[in-house]
Parts: structure tokens; C-alpha cells; sequence
């Protein structure tokens, strides 16, 4: 009978061991998780900034004009980082080499569209080293750990 109870014991505590695991791991990807969540909205107020920006100039050229509408249809936070992407080529390309520097109107929007793009970079620059954190994170045990009880894994910004 006592080594019946000394087993339960035994087993109750790797339980209990288990269980306190995975909580710490559930907690720190949720820490992630929201880490990621507030990081995302940052770069997209930016990405609106540039949007609000290009939106109120008249005749867009036609690439600027696509990239909006492929930026608009992004289905989800990676799709709309790309879609950016490629917005800030074709407004840098082609919208803002056909402004006149000279115009004041043209010029603020000259500003607001550099402004808009260099704050994002710069949000993206301040929150590499957690990027690179979160990435190593990603691929331990621990993260698969978590993911058993919260889902898959979100995607974080790329610098």
C-alpha cells in the first residue's frame, strides 16, 4: 500500500511539473502573440498614413492605382506587408517623380508620403531585436508546446 502511495505521489508531481510547463509556455507565447498584435497595428497606422496620403491626390498613375487596390484586398497581415511593399515602389517610381517639388500642394504630399514610410521603417527598425527573439522562440519545443493549446503561430512584422 505505501508504494502505491509513494507512485501516486510520484506521478502527481510530474503532473503538476508537466502542468506548471505548460502554463509558462501558453503565457509567453501569448505574450508574444499580443507583442505581435500591437506591433502590427504600429507599421499599419504608418501604412494608412500613406494611404490617406496618395488617396488625395488626383490623377494617380495607373501602377499606383493597382497597388492600392491589391494593398485594399490583402486578406491578412503578411499579404498586406507585401502589398505595401509594392505600393511604396510604384508611389516612389512613378507618382512621386511626376510631382512638382515647387507645388505646394505637391510638396506635402511629397513629405507626407516619405514621412509615412520612414515611420514605418523606423517602428520596424525598433522592434527587430524583439522580431529575432520571437523568431528563435518560434522554433523551441516550448513554442510547440503552446501551440497544442492556443493554435498556430501568428506572424510577426519583417523588418
Amino acid at each position: 500500500m505505501s508504494r502505491l502511495i509513494v507512485l501516486a505521489g510520484i506521478v502527481g508531481m510530474i503532473a503538476l511539473v508537466a502542468a506548471a510547463f505548460c502554463w509558462d509556455c501558453v503565457r509567453l507565447e501569448s505574450g508574444y502573440r499580443r507583442f505581435a498584435a500591437r506591433a502590427d497595428e504600429q507599421v499599419a497606422k504608418h501604412e494608412q498614413r500613406l494611404i490617406a496620403a496618395v488617396e488625395g491626390w488626383p490623377n494617380l498613375p495607373a501602377d499606383v492605382v493597382a497597388a492600392l487596390a491589391a494593398y485594399r484586398a490583402a486578406a491578412d497581415s503578411a499579404e498586406r506587408r507585401e502589398a505595401f511593399a509594392a505600393l511604396a515602389i510604384a508611389t516612389d517610381k512613378s507618382l512621386l517623380a511626376t510631382l512638382d517639388a515647387t507645388n505646394p500642394a505637391a510638396r506635402r504630399v511629397i513629405d507626407e508620403v516619405h514621412g509615412a514610410i520612414n515611420r514605418r521603417n523606423v517602428v520596424l527598425k525598433e522592434i527587430g531585436g524583439s522580431l529575432e527573439e520571437h523568431a528563435r522562440w518560434s522554433e523551441s519545443f516550448r513554442s510547440s508546446v503552446a501551440r497544442m493549446f492556443l493554435g498556430p503561430a501568428v506572424v510577426l512584422p519583417s523588418a
